[in-house]
């Protein structure tokens, strides 16, 4: 600013010295000269106030000079102001520079303010007023520096090419902005596209050292934007060996593209390595450049880091950038992440070549990967069109082959329009194990139907045969035995049987073929077949326990059949093999052998082997018959007693549990008479209606007993009460009573259920109080149950209950409990039935089945206190198998899950291990994984889930859920790549179960912020020239 007020002291002299006032030297004189001394050291408040006191003196006498200098004065009191910052300075000094143009008395005041409007960084204001001055009339010196003032002003609005006039006029001049001018006027060239003029410019700049360290990135940057690779890599490598130039990084990313352009990565690799470790966020080109060089140069982890930030990125980047990442993933052994990458590949349009080539690899690394139903999709969506549709269809079905989701394989290939030979071949195999699942669910109609569909598919003799045997099998537990027999005949015409499964083989065709012929009471055809059997499993050697249980069976038959031919000789053979290997159904041998002994009247080797019977198989199904045996033979030989101790030995062991009690009571009461000992007849008598008897079994025992006190003791009055104890029982109406009772009996044997529920009926209402009435509801229960009636069926059954004595309570509680709890669903019922049935039955095997059914009623109901006593039971029975006790540990561990009980509920789930095969036990690998990850045990967790899916391929739905159990653990190691996967993996192949997509959208949006929140990708950057952020000095 000295210079300037100099200029104006000096013109103010120059003024003065022209016109010498006879008032020279005056006081008042010395007042202005004084305000200049003040002004020219920045003493700005003492020079206004000297400037005013100047201003307010009484008017010289030489009124020319005062005035002039009265004019400055005022003029430099107001730029005095200005730097004081007074208000309205700045508006009064416009205002006098206003009033005084075109006068050059108003220039040093324009200058002044224009300096002023550029240090407080008012560009626009600095260049109005400078567009007031006459520049031209400065010297050289004070032009260049309000050029370049007004030139930086312009330059910083962005009008460059104004910048540029005002620069040009003074860039020759030496001194204090030469390079500053220079500098600037490099950019300006730059931004005005004279990209030569600007090089020449900076190259000025750079020989002082204010500039000297920023000019080489500015440099590189105009090499690099007008594709001058060869001469940005000399500039910029020689740049690099002076330590003090700016912006390394970024010229080592300009030269690792330079290179990178000249297709020369091993040069550009440690440029962008270095570059890379410095700088975190990068433009996608950057990132791709960045990433390719490394993959080139095999730095494959390197390579990944920068592929993976431009992964999602929606452009042909990011289709290369996940392709090559596919390839280094591959490289790494990585199969699981590559097999994302080429996912993501094949989703996008931009190459379509590499589209194509990628959908493949990603279906094929799916396929090996055992992920099937993704791999299924993922092969199926290969057009038909491409190079490697042939391939795909090929390994389709081997996956298909391979795939537990049997209705899926068969839903995808059905809709195929093409069938190869491999997919009809595998279709074939799928309806078969479709067929296997109906089978085993008890499903005869579905079962059979996939049977009859896998036949259409004749690729493989054995698929085929085996549909054959199992469709005949059907028709066999259908009790259609002329179909089942035909279905087997077509088996055996097919002549050399091939390599089928053990449960199809011939072995078991013949056994089964046996059967039916069985059942048609045809014993001589039926003998032919189980003596095949038996040959079969001789040729074989079947050495597993099954095949000889069902041998054993095979002699049996044949035993039975020979029986009923009385071909008796025959017959002891079959039987006595059983006995003599000790093989099971060796109690039934024993049983039969003693009967046939009788037959052949051999009485007392019929006893002998009868009693080896009781002896040695305490627990046979076949001890009361035997009794019952043993006490007749003694009665047809006349030992009375020791066919009476026989009779009540059955007494003593199943007094309340065999249909055979009562009739040993009858048959020792009869004994007892004979022998004259009426008090142990009446006992016996007694006995009997005491005992749940059957309608029959009661007139045996009141009729014994009218004979004892009407006929021989004479005491009707004793018989009558007996008669008056007995509930519903009137002599009279008996006949009556059992005629009625017997036709509906009959129709329900004959499967006229329609018929036998009018018959019980009209029973019912003509015998209020029938003897026979627990037993009508019951059968009546019975035919409306199979004509699925069951809320009538449960009335009836309900009614049976009330009468704990009937001799079908069981039956009937069993049958409530069935009904409430599948079709009725009243669980809170159906667990009342469950635990009284357990609690009454004396069968294993049916406290069993009561228990899996209190278990699950009580889950039903919320009832935990029943889920844990009824679990513990299941987990200590000896009979329990291990999918009971896992059913058992699932129930107990989903009550304590949902309890919160987590510890407790994660001892249960882990029961279970990996060996059962129910959709309760891959619920419970999930929940597993869920408490796992709730407890913060996230490495044991992915190891978890990863083996869960391994294990749960039969039920795609928990795999899923595990899947996004799986997302939530790679979000939670930042492994936001993985997550996707998971997660878009869900959607794509379950879009069809609105629960699974509203839980993997849910996770998405959350993974879609941490993305964003997460991302390295810097703005997209411009054409423009990137400044060093420093201001200018």
């Amino acid at each position: 600013m000295k210079r300037f007020t100099t200029l104006f002291i000096c013109l103010s002299f120059w003024s003065y010295g022209q016109s010498q006032s006879p008032f020279a030297g005056d006081n008042k004189e010395e007042k202005f000269f004084e305000g200049s001394y003040f002004f020219d050291h920045s003493l700005y408040g003492i020079s206004a106030l000297t400037y005013k006191d100047y201003i307010n003196t009484p008017k010289s006498s030489v009124e020319g000079n005062f005035q002039k200098l009265k004019n400055e004065a005022s003029f430099n009191n107001e730029i005095a102001e200005l730097y004081l910052e007074l208000p309205q300075a700045s508006n009064q000094l416009h205002y006098s520079i206003d009033k005084h143009l075109p006068d050059p008395v108003a220039l040093p005041a324009i200058l002044e303010m224009g300096r002023y409007f550029y240090n407080q960084r008012e560009y626009k204001n600095c260049v109005a007023m400078y567009n007031k001055a006459e520049f031209n009339l400065l010297p050289s010196a004070d032009q260049v520096e309000h050029r370049f003032n007004k030139g930086y002003c312009l330059f910083v609005m962005k009008e460059f090419e104004k910048a540029k006039q005002e620069f040009l006029i003074v860039k020759k001049e030496m001194g204090l902005y030469y390079f500053h001018i220079h500098y600037y006027l490099g950019l300006s060239e730059y931004f005005t596209g004279n990209n030569s003029k600007a090089i020449q410019n900076f190259q000025i700049a750079e020989q002082t050292g204010i500039y000297k360290p920023y000019i080489p990135y500015y440099i590189c940057q105009i090499y690099f934007k007008e594709g001058k690779n060869k001469e940005l890599i000399v500039y910029g490598e020689q740049s690099l060996k002076n330590q003090t130039i700016k912006n390394r990084n970024q010229i080592r990313l300009l030269l690792g593209q330079a290179y990178f352009k000249e297709n020369d990565l091993v040069m550009a690799l440690p440029h962008f390595e270095s570059y890379s470790k410095e700088v975190t966020e990068k433009s996608v080109e950057e990132f791709y450049q960045i990433g390719y060089t490394f993959y080139k140069n095999e730095k494959y982890d390197l390579a990944i880091e920068e592929f993976d930030a431009i992964h999602l990125e929606k452009s042909e980047f990011g289709q290369l950038a996940n392709y090559y990442l596919a390839d280094c993933y591959l490289k790494k052994s990585d199969n699981k992440s590559a097999r994302i990458a080429f996912k993501n590949v094949s989703q996008m349009d931009y190459i379509p070549s590499m589209k194509h080539e990628a959908a493949f690899n990603y279906a094929k690394l799916t396929a090996e990967s055992g992920i099937e139903r993704e791999a299924i999709n993922a092969l199926e969506n290969i057009e038909e069109n491409s190079k490697y549709y042939k391939e795909s269809r090929d390994i389709l079905a081997d996956v298909l082959e391979k795939s537990a989701d049997l209705y899926h394989v068969i839903s995808i290939i059905e809709k195929q329009k093409k069938l190869t030979p491999k997919l009809k071949a595998v279709l074939q195999k799928a309806h078969l194990q479709a067929g296997h699942k109906s089978y085993a669910d008890q499903n005869m109609t579905s079962s059979e139907q996939h049977y009859t569909k896998s036949l259409q598919y004749p690729e493989s003799e054995i698929y085929e045969t085996e549909a054959i045997f199992w469709i005949a099998q059907i028709k066999q537990n259908t009790m259609m035995y002329d179909a089942s027999i035909q279905q087997f005949d077509k088996y055996f015409n097919i002549g050399k049987i091939p390599s089928v499964s053990p449960e199809a083989s011939p072995f078991m065709a013949n056994y089964a073929q046996g059967y039916n012929y069985l059942k048609k009471l045809n014993y001589k055809k039926a003998l032919e077949y189980f003596q095949k059997t038996i040959s079969l499993f001789q040729q074989n050697s079947f050495s597993s326990q099954p095949w000889k249980n069902i041998t054993s069976d095979a002699y049996i038959r044949s035993g039975d059949c020979a029986f009923k031919e009385r071909d008796y000789v025959q017959a002891r053979k079959y039987y006595q093999t059983v006995i003599d290997k000790k093989w099971k159904y060796e109690d039934y041998a024993l049983y039969q052998k003693g009967l046939l002994l009788g037959l052949q009247n051999e009485p007392y080797e019929k006893i002998v082997v009868l009693k080896e019977l009781t002896s040695k198989f305490k627990n046979s199904e076949y001890l009361d018959l035997s009794y019952i045996q043993i006490g007749d033979t003694y009665s047809s030989l006349n030992s009375l007693d020791n066919a009476y101790n026989a009779y009540q030995d059955l007494v003593k062991k199943f007094g309340t549990t065999s249909e055979l009690a009562n009739e040993a009571r009858l048959k020792s009461a009869l004994i007892a008479y004979n022998k004259g000992d009426l008090t142990v007849a009446i006992k016996q008598y007694k006995e009997v209606l005491s005992n749940k008897p059957s309608p029959q079994e009661t007139q045996a025992a009141v009729t014994g007993l009218e004979e004892i006190y009407m006929n021989d003791l004479g005491k009707p009055d004793e018989y009558l009460a007996i008669l008056e104890k007995l509930p519903n029982y009137k002599a009279n109406d008996y006949s009556a009573d059992s005629l009625h009772f017997k036709v509906g009996e009959v129709r329900f044997l004959n499967g006229e259920y329609e018929k036998d529920i009018e018959s019980f009926t009209t029973y019912i209402q003509k015998f209020p109080k029938g003897y026979y009435k627990s037993n009508a509801f019951y059968f009546r229960a019975e035919s409306r149950a199979v004509l699925k009636k069951y809320a009538e069926a449960l009335d009836d059954y309900a009614f049976v209950l009330l009468d704990s004595g009937s001799s079908y309570y069981e039956s009937a509680l069993k049958k409530a409990a069935i009904i409430t709890f599948n079709h009725t669903q009243d669980f809170k019922q159906s667990f009342l039935y469950y635990d009284k049935y357990f609690q009454i039955s004396k069968v294993e095997s049916e406290k069993l089945w009561a228990a899996n059914g209190a278990i699950r009623s009580a889950f039903k109901n919320n009832d935990k206190n029943g889920v844990q006593n009824y679990g513990e039971k299941i987990l200590s029975m000896n009979s329990a198998d291990q999918e009971d006790k896992a059913l058992a540990s699932y129930f107990t561990g989903k009550m304590l899950y949902n309890e919160k009980q987590l510890d407790q509920a994660l001892t249960c789930f882990q029961k279970i291990g990996n060996d059962i095969n129910l959709s309760q036990a891959a619920e419970a690998r999930f929940w597993i994984g869920d408490i796992l990850i709730k407890q913060n045990k996230w490495e044991e967790a992915e190891i978890h889930c990863n083996n869960s899916n391994e294990v749960n391929k039969y039920y795609p739905y928990w795999i899923a859920r595990t899947v996004l159990l799986l997302s939530d653990i790679y979000v939670h190691k930042k492994d936001l790549y993985s997550a996707r996967a998971a997660i878009e993996a869900v959607l794509e192949n379950f879009g069809d179960d609105a629960g699974l997509v509203k839980l993997a959208k849910e996770r998405l949006a959350v993974l879609e912020t941490l993305e964003k929140d997460n991302s390295k990708i810097k703005a997209k950057p411009t054409n423009q020239l990137i400044l060093d952020n420093r201001k200018n000095e």
